[in-house]
């Protein structure tokens, strides 16, 4: 890629639904972005119009010194000139072709050995070596994603354009290729947006979030301020942040800010915007909750809290335990440490947080 994208459109629909994109941002160099959002939030829409599969009613669209769309200056790159690598949620292989076909064809130049070593060494770093000569109907899910994603990078794209590649596999299967994808990406120096509603694929492969939600960009930086710190309440239920409570700020000084939520004192890091008597979300991730059986005297934790654990089940590889300390609580723990602490609905239990891992969102 030769510099930063840049991109602003809308796009209107005869149903009356509107896209509306303002100022999407791909830093220069390479890295993975996560586009993310519920469905329909219009996070298709922005790659299609990345991609020139859509034209955008207005906008414009830079990648450096490059300009791809501009309505203005009547400028719209065709798609077969934006040297971007697409893989779609089903793979879109040529069946007729086989596996070599398939990754050759949207490459450019070269001789045919070259053309044939790129594309043996792509398939080798897949996993694929010695599938060369199979068609796609012979291949499973997984390694048919692997193919499309071969035929993606070993195009030398400027960019490469994930639309949930994952979403028709099995669960086995999607964990395994989300484990082998971030060496795959960074081997391929190229930038990479991904589109996802899954937290799991975002958390392990993304550099930088930017966050949908109907037919609007409402928040985009780097993966550990959006996800940890968003800017709105909207931001932090799309993400699914386990604890969001409503507060009203009874100090704000030295960098350090006291709730009051229902009648318990939670401390937090102080952001700007706060004053004293102002209404708040509280905003806490249940991995940055610990669970013991009695308060820590000497501790640097700033909040401790006694509760009641009130739910207790399984959510993905993690235990959610839903505490009653005050206001709903959420932390999320290892069944080793489930059955360690002896974590049982209706025990009394010391949960704990970081001042500096509550995140406070003015209203």
């Amino acid at each position: 890629m030769i510099g930063a994208l840049q991109l602003s459109f809308s796009r209107r629909f005869p149903t009356g639904a509107i896209i509306q994109v303002d100022d999407f941002l791909i830093p220069e160099g390479r890295g993975v972005t996560i586009l993310f959002g519920e469905s329909g939030a219009g996070k298709s829409t922005l790659i299609r119009v990345l991609a020139g599969l859509e034209k955008p009613d207005d906008g414009r669209l830079s990648v450096g010194e490059e300009w791809w769309f501009d309505t203005e200056k009547r400028i719209d790159v065709p798609a077969s000139r934006r040297r971007v690598g697409w893989v779609s949620q089903d793979g879109l292989l040529f069946p007729h072709l086989s596996v070599a076909q398939n990754v050759s064809y949207g490459m450019r130049g070269g001789s045919k050995a070259a053309v044939k070593s790129r594309v043996a060494d792509w398939l080798e770093r897949m996993g694929l070596g010695g599938m060369e000569n199979r068609r796609p109907s012979e291949l499973s899910g997984g390694q048919q994603q692997r193919v499309a994603l071969a035929r993606a990078l070993a195009s030398d794209p400027a960019l490469v354009l994930l639309d949930e590649p994952w979403s028709g596999l099995d669960r086995p299967t999607r964990e395994r290729l989300r484990s082998e994808l971030r060496p795959w990406l960074r081997e391929a120096e190229v930038p990479v947006l991904m589109v996802t509603h899954d937290r799991q694929d975002a958390l392990a492969l993304g550099d930088r979030m930017a966050v949908m939600s109907r037919g609007r960009l409402v928040e985009q930086g780097e993966m550990e301020e959006v996800f940890c710190r968003p800017e709105s309440a909207e931001t932090a239920q799309l993400l699914e942040v386990e604890t969001l409570a409503r507060g009203r700020v009874l100090s704000c000084e030295n960098g350090v800010a006291e709730v009051d939520c229902r009648g318990v004192c939670v401390v937090a890091s102080e952001v700007p915007g706060l004053v004293k008597g102002g209404e708040v979300w509280v905003c806490v991730r249940g991995g940055d909750v610990s669970l013991g059986e009695v308060l820590l005297d000497h501790s640097s934790l700033r909040n401790q809290w006694w509760g009641r654990v009130v739910g207790l089940r399984q959510e993905g590889v993690a235990m959610r335990v839903e505490l009653d300390v005050g206001f709903p609580l959420v932390a999320l723990l290892t069944a080793a440490s489930v059955e360690v602490l002896g974590v049982t609905v209706g025990r009394e239990m010391v949960a704990a947080v970081k001042a500096q891992r509550v995140h406070v969102i003015p209203l």
